[in-house]
């Protein structure tokens, strides 16, 4: 009994997690993709692996909007969105569904101008003067990514602080 129990039970995950990864852009508009993310890259030779390596750490979640959150690879709660349907129709699953999902990220909701202002900006806080960003999106089967090429330059810190008093 309990064995069988466990098999229904399993089945049952299974083909929701089917049914909600299934075709998840479908609700996509024309000229539309839905954002899968960014990811930054540095472009420069005089730092050390170590330097890029902490560039890159501080630097990867500053890119906004935020792509929808995925368990095992799979967007369920924007499936859980699209399993609702139309927004305008009212219902208690319905209403159960948009409250869990989460609607689509699109990639009209990114600014890569403003984006790579603000890794501009952060290089510059940590010390990288002269520092560069650009932006770029890549775009297959209704779904898009944005790559942004970061130049940090080289690294100012101040030698010594001195305070006078009187």
């Amino acid at each position: 009994m309990r064995k069988r129990n466990s098999r229904i039970y399993l089945t049952s995950v299974i083909s929701f997690v089917f049914i909600v990864s299934c075709n998840y852009t479908k609700n996509i508009s024309k000229g539309d993709a839905l954002y899968t993310g960014a990811t930054v890259k540095i472009k420069d030779s005089t730092l050390s692996k170590k330097e890029k390596n902490k560039v890159l750490d501080l630097t990867e979640h500053l890119p906004r909007p935020k792509p929808n959150s995925k368990l095992l690879g799979i967007p369920i709660k924007l499936g859980l969105y699209n399993l609702a349907g139309d927004p305008n129709k009212k219902g208690f699953i319905r209403k159960f569904l948009r409250k869990f999902g989460e609607p689509p990220v699109l990639l009209s909701s990114v600014n890569l101008e403003f984006n790579n202002k603000v890794l501009r900006n952060f290089l510059e806080n940590i010390g990288y003067f002269r520092a560069d960003a650009s932006g770029d999106t890549i775009v297959k089967n209704k779904k898009a990514h944005a790559t942004y090429t970061v130049e940090p330059g080289q690294v100012y810190t101040i030698n010594e602080v001195n305070f006078v008093t009187d």
